[in-house]
């Protein structure tokens, strides 16, 4: 009785630690595409930005960026 009830443990606690770590992996992935896609649009607002005020003048956005943090 011991030797099965260690073992349907061992069984749980294993399944737990992949349930875990599946969710982990799959939160962490999700992360990682949010970020990409944000960081993605950032690089594209700043290059809209740039290309607009690079006709008056290309250091003011990067002052005021600079100011701003």
């Amino acid at each position: 009785m011991n030797r099965i009830q260690i073992l349907f443990g061992y069984l749980f606690v294993t399944s737990l630690f992949y349930s875990l770590f599946w969710f982990v992996d799959f939160f962490v992935t999700l992360n990682l595409k949010l970020i990409f896609v944000v960081l993605l649009i950032i690089v594209i607002l700043i290059f809209k930005i740039k290309q607009g005020t690079s006709r008056q003048n290309p250091f003011s956005f990067h002052v005021s960026f600079r100011n701003a943090h």
